[in-house]
């Protein structure tokens, strides 16, 4: 039976991330029949109650490596000198951790854009990813987004050389493809979509909520918080939101 760590989740807080692990649970299960998943969570209880069936797929929730210094180390590295930029994930890693990595078959990258600055320098992605290959793991990085790292010149050749090192590379969109391969000539990328979009749908009851008219339409609206960082600080999208919703019902 095979096993695999998903490496770059923690929770199921972020529902796209969620989307992601069952996915990629199912594309796994099809492809390799009985398998394990090994999920990193930062709250197991909460991450089983929502998904109460994880365990009849092969999912095993296991503690999220997230250690407290994550931030301060990933701040730290923001500062100006070039030698902090290569200096990857310098801290020891729990035994149980590594017991983990290292009963897993493959170990694959998710969580979508984590590879970016996006969230400063991956350093603690990388260093999960370097045990691994030190266990001689292949490491996937999985339907991710990728770059770019030009805004840290002194981390670009650091960063370029690791992606080099893992087995592949499947990006989600044509940007980070044409990015790894014209501008990083990286020969390991391949394309996909979304592990997302291969999502399963899961049949519940209607009856509460479609309308009874046969004419009545249904109106969804997903609204992130992320947006609210690109308007000025008097624009507010909530009640821009509500004018929307009220303009809807009234027309």
């Amino acid at each position: 039976m095979k096993k695999f760590y998903l490496t770059g989740h923690r929770t199921f807080s972020n529902r796209g991330c969620e989307a992601i692990v069952r996915s990629t649970v199912d594309l796994l299960r099809n492809q390799f029949g009985p398998i394990v998943v090994f999920v990193p969570s930062d709250d197991i209880a909460r991450d089983n109650a929502q998904w109460p069936e994880a365990s009849s797929f092969g999912v095993e929730f296991t503690p999220a490596y997230f250690p407290t210094h994550t931030r301060f180390w990933a701040n730290f590295q923001r500062l100006p000198v070039p030698l902090l930029k290569r200096a990857g994930w310098p801290f020891l890693m729990p035994k149980s951790f590594k017991k983990v990595i290292q009963s897993a078959d493959a170990v694959l990258s998710v969580g979508g854009d984590n590879y970016s600055l996006d969230y400063r320098i991956p350093s603690l992605l990388m260093g999960i990813d370097c045990l691994a290959m030190n266990f001689e793991k292949p490491v996937i990085l999985w339907g991710a987004s990728v770059g770019p790292f030009e805004k840290e010149p002194s981390f670009l050749p650091f960063v370029r050389e690791h992606l080099a090192k893992i087995s592949l590379i499947a990006v989600r969109e044509s940007a980070s493809h044409s990015y790894l391969k014209r501008k990083l000539r990286l020969n390991n990328v391949i394309s996909m979509s979304d592990p997302a979009f291969n999502l399963s749908p899961q049949k519940i009851s209607l009856a509460n909520f479609w309308p009874k008219q046969k004419d009545d339409g249904v109106l969804g609206i997903n609204i992130s918080p992320v947006i609210e960082r690109y308007f000025s600080r008097d624009y507010d999208l909530r009640n821009e939101i509500i004018k929307f919703i009220r303009s809807v019902v009234k027309k």
